[in-house]
C-alpha cells in the first residue's frame, strides 16, 4: 500500500523535523498504515562488504532487534541490504530510506528485498522524492540525512574512508545523535573508515551491549 505524508502532518515523522529542511513530503510503501518505531538505529556500511562486516551484522542485528530496536538503512547491497534481511529474519522492524523516486523501484537491483520489507508488516520503504526521480550523488545525500533523522543512533558496520555513509554519521552528530563504529582490521581499506571515526570520537563497539540507544 502506498501513502503519502506531508510536513506538518500528523503521520509525519518527528525525527525529521529536526533537519535543516525536512522533506515537504515523503511516500510510504507498507503492507499498512506505518507506525514510526520509539527505538531505532541505523545500520550502514560499505556496499563491498567482506566476510568480517557480514559476520558482525548477524551477529550484532538480531540482538539489535532482541532489544526492541528497528533497524533503519538505505536498502543498497552490502551492509544495508544483509542489515535489513537479517532485522526481517530476526523478526524485527526495519526501514528502508531509497535514494530515488517510487516509481524507478522496477529497475533497482535490490526490489526483491524492497517488495520484502514493504509486504513484511514490520516494515516500510521511505523516499522523500518525487514518483520518477533517479538516483544520483545528490538524492543519496538526501537520503543519508533522512536515515540520520529517523533513527536514534548510527552504527557502522564497515566502510572505506571514502564511504558515502560517512554523509549519515556527520547529518547524525549534526542532530546531536550518537555514532558507533565496528573497529576492524587495520590494513583492510574497507576498515579505515570505522576506524578513522573511531578516532574522531565515535564509540568503538565490540559487542551489542556497548550499544546504548
Amino acid at each position: 500500500m502506498k501513502s503519502v505524508v506531508t510536513l506538518g502532518s500528523e503521520g509525519y515523522p518527528g525525527g525529521l523535523l529536526h533537519l535543516k529542511s525536512p522533506p515537504k513530503q515523503l511516500t510510504l510503501v507498507a503492507a499498512g498504515a506505518v507506525v514510526w518505531p520509539k527505538k531505532s538505529i541505523a545500520v550502514i556500511g560499505s556496499r563491498l562488504m567482506s566476510d568480517y562486516g557480514r559476520n558482525v551484522v548477524l551477529d550484532f542485528v538480531p540482538r539489535l532487534v532482541k532489544q526492541g530496536l528497528c533497524i533503519v538503512s538505505g536498502m543498497a547491497e552490502g551492509v544495508d541490504a544483509e542489515a535489513q534481511q537479517a532485522a526481517l529474519k530476526a523478526g524485527g522492524q526495519t526501514i528502508g530510506v531509497l535514494g530515488f523516486g517510487i516509481a524507478r523501484l522496477t529497475s533497482f537491483s535490490n526490489l526483491a528485498l524492497c517488495k520484502r520489507v514493504a509486504v513484511s508488516g514490520a516494515g516500510c520503504l521511505v523516499s522523500p522524492f518525487e514518483a520518477f526521480t533517479t538516483a544520483s550523488k545528490y538524492t543519496f545525500l538526501e537520503r543519508n540525512k533522512i536515515i540520520a533523522g529517523l533513527a536514534d543512533a548510527i552504527l557502522v558496520i564497515e566502510a572505506s574512508r571514502k564511504s558515502g555513509c560517512m554523509s549519515t554519521v556527520d547529518a547524525a552528530l549534526e542532530l546531536g545523535k550518537e555514532a558507533f563504529a565496528v573497529p576492524g582490521n587495520v590494513f583492510s581499506y574497507l576498515s579505515m573508515g570505522t576506524n578513522d571515526l573511531i578516532k574522531q570520537g565515535a564509540k568503538p563497539v565490540t559487542c551489542v551491549e556497548d550499544i546504548v540507544v
